[in-house]
């Protein structure tokens, strides 16, 4: 656990370590490069809270990550690909989920997007071949991308908030494709 004003972590800074198993960084800034923490074996909690941002990679492949709380301003891709995330907590900070950031995590079941001020973005693939059962998609969601939901076969409820001055939803094509329970 890091407290800081700023905290910068550097690409393949934490590749594979195999002993790290929970990860809270609170900062100002947050900026987690590419694959910092790729592959981490032993990881099973990420907790982040700070203006910045986790880059492309980073957390990907962490074969027993399965709580993540992201309060930071963007989401790279792949940032959690391949993960066994159970739990994730979309924090009011964030405003893009890069492409591919949560694909391929299948025992994801519980995504709660918490409401906010700013607008969010949710990148192609962001959570294709999970285990999501209910969605609700806040009215901050601006757009969602291609295949965005694509193949998440538990899924049986999608629910799109409305709220009263909220923009217009943009949703690519196919952004649920592939569904077969909804």
């Amino acid at each position: 656990s890091v407290k800081a004003p700023e905290i910068s972590i550097r690409g393949w800074q934490f590749y594979c370590h195999p002993s790290l198993s929970e990860l809270t960084l609170t900062a100002q800034s947050i900026s987690i490069s590419d694959y910092a923490f790729q592959g981490c074996p032993a990881l099973r909690t990420v907790t982040l809270d700070g203006n910045g941002g986790v880059e492309s990679y980073a957390f990907e492949n962490c074969s027993v990550l399965n709580k993540v709380a992201v309060n930071v301003d963007s989401i790279g891709q792949n940032a959690f690909s391949y993960s066994e995330v159970n739990k994730a907590v979309i924090c009011s900070r964030v405003m893009e989920i890069g492409n591919y950031a949560f694909s391929r995590c299948t025992e994801l079941s519980d995504l709660d997007f918490q409401d906010g001020e700013q607008p969010l973005q949710i990148g192609e693939e962001a959570f294709a071949m999970t285990g999501i059962s209910n969605l609700t998609i806040p009215s901050r969601v601006s757009s969602i991308g291609r295949f965005a939901f694509t193949q998440c076969n538990q899924l049986t409820g999608v629910m799109m908030e409305d709220k009263e001055g909220a923009g217009p939803l943009e949703m690519k094509e196919n952004a649920f494709d592939g569904d077969t329970s909804l």
